[in-house]
């Protein structure tokens, strides 16, 4: 388990098919647990089986005893990992379940991994209720409009990630003024100076209340939003997969990452710009 929040989600789902599977699967707990950055994980209060660090090793073959190195010194390393890090394709890799023991090393961003289990998820990643009174307030207003959630993704993408323009989000807003009224724009992001500069509609807000610990909270509003336009990011990807509205209609970026292609990544009838 690794990165932030929304690639933590999609590892988790793996871990849960497997799980459901019959496999006996456990999770590497190490970057996790090193670093404070998940931001909201544990606010799902799920229970994992957590590898121990020898597992680890003995499922990456780095086990270190003399028999072990005299074995991948003349037989080579066991072909027991499945990596998807630094891969110019981030396709549904079937693989993953019919290995029979090993390391599973990636983010794994696509619906096809856990859709048929996909109850299970929804059941698993349930938020608390909010309690809060401003947070309240905009779910009355969430409820009672066509609410579509607005997510911006720049800050920490700056040079490493493609950061959607306000090219993007304008022909978004678009699609939905054609077709609605009663329109409510809910904005998240981690560039709300720039979101206010460049993105324009006649009702909606700025949310840039929930921030550290509380940053799940916005993931959870978007989910409560009746449509979704999502950044190339796994936190509004599961904002909007999230969402139970049986006639939401979800808009998302055609260009995900720089030099690696996505073709999973997309659910049955997400728009793509």
């Amino acid at each position: 388990m690794t990165g932030q929040l929304g690639n933590q989600m999609f590892q988790y789902a793996i871990y849960r098919k497997l799980i459901h599977l019959g496999k006996n699967a456990k999770m590497d707990l190490r970057y996790y647990n090193k670093f404070p950055s998940h931001n909201g994980f544990s606010v799902f209060n799920l229970t994992v089986q957590e590898a121990t660090s020898k597992e680890i090793l003995e499922e990456r073959d780095e086990y270190r005893t003399y028999l072990d190195r005299i074995r991948r010194k003349f037989l080579g390393r066991r072909n027991n990992i499945i990596s998807e890090i630094d891969s110019k394709k981030y396709g549904y890799n079937s693989k993953l379940f019919s290995l029979k023991r090993g390391y599973i090393d990636g983010y794994w961003q696509s619906e096809k991994y856990f859709l048929d289990i996909s109850e299970i998820i929804r059941n698993e990643f349930v938020f608390p209720a909010i309690d809060d009174e401003q947070n309240k307030g905009l779910i009355a207003s969430i409820n009672y409009t066509n609410s579509v959630s607005i997510h911006i993704r720049r800050g920490d993408y700056a040079g490493g990630f493609p950061m959607m323009e306000k090219e993007y989000y304008e022909q978004a807003i678009h699609h939905f003024v054609k077709k609605y009224k009663n329109l409510y724009f809910v904005v998240f992001s981690n560039d709300m100076e720039w979101a206010k500069k460049n993105i324009q509609f006649d009702d909606g807000v700025y949310v840039d209340w929930n921030t550290g610990i509380d940053s799940w909270k916005d993931m959870y509003l978007m989910s409560l939003c009746k449509h979704n336009i999502i950044a190339n990011s796994s936190f509004s990807w599961w904002g909007a997969w999230l969402n139970n509205n049986d006639n939401k209609e979800v808009i998302a970026p055609k260009l995900w990452f720089y030099h690696a292609e996505t073709p999973d990544i997309y659910c049955e009838n997400w728009i793509t710009i």
